[in-house]
């Protein structure tokens, strides 16, 4: 999983949890409130009630009690109101909600039942629990009282509300889910913000990161001149300060060591020249005849001084190279010509090795525009790599094809392959394969011919690559822009831009 998906992923979660924890209590004081803020309101309608039903017996005015229990019924929550009477300091009703249909059969009756007779005695509000025929009520009871009589506190009566406990819990219900909507809405909307912050966070966090880790791609490929942005204040803005001064001094130690090596190959050529030079006056006999075993032995020490000659000379070019010095040319090359051209100069290799050797894959009049010497160098290089892993009786080939408006050329065998492991490596310096070395033949290579390839193709503007499967043999191609394309290499361009 990658690092962004993990952080997004516990950001999230820490925000649910902190939502849950929220939330949670939130909906549960939320509903205590709601309880607390309807018996609130109860009471205080039922004073209400009692006051206008106090004051009208007072003034003698039975409609104004009356009409205050018509309205209170009109906007109360609908089906939460079973009944409200008012009754005297008796118990003889002379008010109830009957009235208002024009059922007058309880006016002037006596309240009746334990729960009644406990409110008319009591001095102050109480809260019963009624049992009804199909219902339950919660009946709420307020004594009234004449503070003006000059005797003092004078109970007028009692005032009665009967609500309906099941239509009551159902509008809290309701209530409660509008409030938890509310809430989930809001909980959503902070889930979102909460994932938008994570995110943003989690990529600000892991750029700075992606960033280092293809700073340290490109450095492993040879990209020393690499450098990170560096501008944060942060540990990461340390991390990348440590990181440029890392591959400055990569660099440094690269441009060293190319200098060291550039210089000592230059310095081993002219004594090497000087012991060619003798071994082959002592080879001719001009210092006086030589025996047999004296001939192989100096017959060895030519072979190896060739061989250390061509290593020299492919570390002084792959020098220049590097340090972008290369000299090229480019024009229209008949590649077919070309690839005649390297193939019978390797052909008498090829026949000793016991192995065919063909452009077939070129058709009659394909050019490319490159530098003639470079590209033949390329070729020659390919062909001869595979030739060293391409057993007796199997086939070495030359083929061009046009591809996303590239010329690609590709030397094709039938050896021994490459392991898939191993193809990424195939064009650095001084690479040897442990799974195919000496396999087929003992064959003494430098180790560069891959990685001038590279830097001769590159220097066009092109690239280069391997397929293969182990045992089944390979595929070597190169790409070389087309003349006129943006990347193709203008005729007097030098090789500055060599990596």
């Amino acid at each position: 999983m990658r690092l962004t998906t993990k952080l997004s992923a516990l950001l999230s979660g820490l925000a649910l949890a902190v939502l849950a924890s929220t939330v949670l209590p939130l909906y549960w004081a939320e509903e205590a409130h709601l309880l607390e803020q309807r018996e609130a309101r109860q009471f205080a309608e039922l004073q209400q009630f009692g006051r206008v039903c106090g004051d009208s017996l007072r003034e003698g005015d039975a409609a104004a009690r009356l009409g205050f229990l018509k309205t209170f019924i009109l906007f109360a929550e609908p089906k939460t109101v079973a009944w409200a009477l008012f009754a005297d300091e008796r118990g003889g009703i002379l008010l109830h909600s009957d009235f208002l249909h024009g059922d007058r059969s309880q006016g002037g009756r006596a309240v009746s039942g334990l729960e009644m007779g406990r409110a008319l005695s009591a001095r102050s509000g109480l809260r019963q629990r009624l049992r009804a025929p199909g219902r339950e009520l919660d009946l709420l009871s307020a004594p009234v009282y004449d503070v003006s009589a000059p005797e003092g506190k004078k109970r007028l009566g009692t005032a009665f509300i009967a609500y309906d406990h099941d239509a009551l819990a159902a509008a809290s219900a309701r209530l409660q889910r509008e409030s938890l909507s509310r809430v989930l809405q809001a909980s959503w909307l902070g889930l979102a913000l909460g994932l938008l912050l994570a995110f943003l966070l989690g990529r600000a966090l892991i750029r700075p990161i992606e960033a280092l880790g293809g700073g340290a791609r490109r450095i492993a490929e040879g990209r020393l001149d690499t450098r990170i942005a560096e501008a944060r204040s942060d540990e990461l803005g340390d991390l990348a300060r440590d990181f440029n001064v890392m591959a400055a001094r990569l660099a440094e130690v690269d441009e060293l060591k190319d200098a060291f090596l550039a210089q000592i190959t230059h310095d081993l050529r002219s004594p090497l020249s000087a012991i060619v030079t003798c071994v082959d006056t002592l080879a001719l006999g001009a210092l006086g005849g030589v025996t047999p075993e004296q001939a192989k032995c100096l017959g060895v020490a030519a072979s190896n001084a060739d061989y250390l000659g061509s290593l020299i000379g492919d570390m002084l070019d792959l020098s220049r190279m590097e340090a972008g010095r290369l000299e090229l040319s480019p024009s229209r090359v008949d590649l077919g010509e070309l690839a005649q051209a390297v193939l019978g100069l390797l052909r008498p290799k090829a026949e000793e090795y016991g192995v065919l050797l063909d452009a077939a894959g070129v058709r009659e009049g394909a050019t490319v525009w490159a530098d003639e010497q470079a590209l033949k160098r390329v070729l020659v290089n390919l062909v001869s790599n595979a030739l060293k892993f391409t057993p007796p009786g199997g086939r070495v080939s030359i083929a061009h094809s046009v591809v996303d408006g590239q010329d690609r050329a590709a030397v094709s065998d039938t050896g021994i392959g490459v392991p898939a492991d191993k193809l990424g490596t195939l064009f650095k310096k001084f690479t040897q394969i442990p799974e195919t070395k000496d396999k087929v033949r003992p064959a003494r290579g430098t180790g560069l011919g891959l990685a001038i390839c590279k830097q001769l193709v590159e220097a066009h503007g092109g690239r280069v690559g391997a397929e293969s499967e182990y045992r089944k043999g390979a595929v070597f191609f190169f790409t070389l822009p087309r003349e006129g394309s943006q990347e193709a290499l203008k005729p007097e361009s030098r090789g500055a831009g060599v990596n």
